[in-house]
């Protein structure tokens, strides 16, 4: 009985939700295609593709996300909505979110909605190139 304590406790804790494994794809799958970086298709003037979009407030005074906030964060209030006016995404977009995707968002939210940029993809040149020459020289002598 007194070990299976310990097996409770890793489940009761919550790993920190990183945006660029956790938010990234269910916004990039679910809201871009209106809110992302095209200007011409990007709706309501909110965009969700940079943190400036992201926490800028609209004409109401509402941010899209609110640090630390949930409730206050427009996102959270437009994909809990029961208006089909309101809720996001839109119902005849067939892409509704899955209770996990939006506590994920909700958590992200309540833990500060830090926005990380996608990392560099790391270029070939230096050591890296130096790495292929032994065949580039080999081909060359084949000749």
């Amino acid at each position: 009985m007194r070990y299976s304590f310990l097996f409770i406790l890793p489940s009761l804790t919550f790993a920190k939700v990183s945006f660029n494994e956790d938010v990234r794809p269910i916004i990039s799958k679910n809201c871009l295609a209106c809110h992302g970086p095209d200007e011409e298709d990007r709706k309501a003037d909110f965009h969700l593709d940079t943190f400036a979009g992201l926490t800028k407030k609209n004409d109401d005074g509402q941010a899209g996300a609110v640090s630390g906030d949930p409730e206050a964060s427009m996102i959270i209030q437009r994909i809990i909505s029961t208006d089909p006016d309101d809720v996001m995404p839109p119902a005849e977009h067939d892409k509704p979110l899955k209770a996990e995707e939006i506590e994920t968002l909700r958590q992200w939210v309540q833990e500060g909605a830090e926005y990380e940029r996608l990392p560099r993809l790391r270029r070939t040149h230096g050591r890296d190139v130096a790495r292929y020459r032994p065949l580039c020289r080999h081909r060359r002598l084949r000749k």
